[in-house]
C-alpha cells in the first residue's frame, strides 16, 4: 500500500537541495529590519511605547551591527503628513536619532504656507468656473475638497514634501 504524504512532506522533499544565496539572505534581513522599525514607529505613534523604548531598541539593534538608524530615519520621514501633527515624529528624530527635527518642521510650515496661497488662487478659479455656469453671488463658497484639480494639487504637494525630506535624508548620510 502506498504511503500517504502531506503537502508539507512533498514540498520539503522537492526543496531539500535548495538554499538561499547570500544576497537573498541580506535582502530578507533588510526586509525584517524594516518591518521591525515600522512596528516600533507605529507603536510609538499609537501611544503604546515611549521614545525611550524606541531608543533602547535602536541601541540594541545598532549593537548587533545593523544599520537601524538610516532605516528609522527613512521610516520617520516617510510618515510625515503635513496636514497632521508631526511633533511626535520630530521628537523621535531629535531624541532617538539625535538629529535636527527642525528640517521637518520647516518643510511642513513651507508646505502649509504654499497650500494657503494656492488655496486662494484655486478658490478664484472655481468661482470663475461657477460664474461661467451662471452661479455667482456673495453666498457662493466653493468647496475645494470636492474639486479634483485641487485634490490632485494637494496630493502632488504632499508627494513633493515627502520626496524632498527623503532626498535630504540621503544628503544627511553623506
Amino acid at each position: 500500500m502506498a504511503k500517504i504524504r502531506s503537502t508539507l512532506d512533498i514540498v520539503m522533499e522537492k526543496t531539500r537541495d535548495l538554499s538561499l544565496s547570500e544576497s537573498d539572505r541580506a535582502d530578507i534581513r533588510k526586509k525584517e529590519l524594516e518591518d521591525r522599525v515600522r512596528g516600533w514607529v507605529q507603536l510609538f505613534l499609537d501611544g503604546k511605547n515611549s521614545l525611550d523604548d524606541m531608543k533602547e531598541r535602536v541601541d540594541h539593534e545598532t549593537a548587533a551591527g545593523l544599520d537601524v538608524r538610516s532605516v528609522l530615519r527613512r521610516e520617520i520621514l516617510g510618515r510625515v503628513d503635513p496636514d497632521a501633527d508631526v511633533s511626535g515624529l520630530v521628537a523621535a528624530m531629535e531624541r532617538v536619532l539625535g538629529e535636527d527635527g527642525s528640517i521637518v518642521t520647516r518643510a511642513v510650515e513651507d508646505y502649509r504656507a504654499e497650500l494657503a496661497s494656492g488655496r486662494e488662487s484655486f478658490m478664484s478659479a472655481v468661482r470663475a468656473r461657477l460664474a461661467s455656469r451662471g452661479v455667482s453671488g456673495k453666498a457662493v463658497v466653493p468647496n475645494l475638497n470636492a474639486d479634483d484639480e485641487w485634490k490632485g494639487h494637494v496630493a502632488s504637494m504632499k508627494d513633493r514634501l515627502v520626496a524632498g525630506l527623503l532626498a535630504s535624508q540621503g544628503d544627511a548620510q553623506r
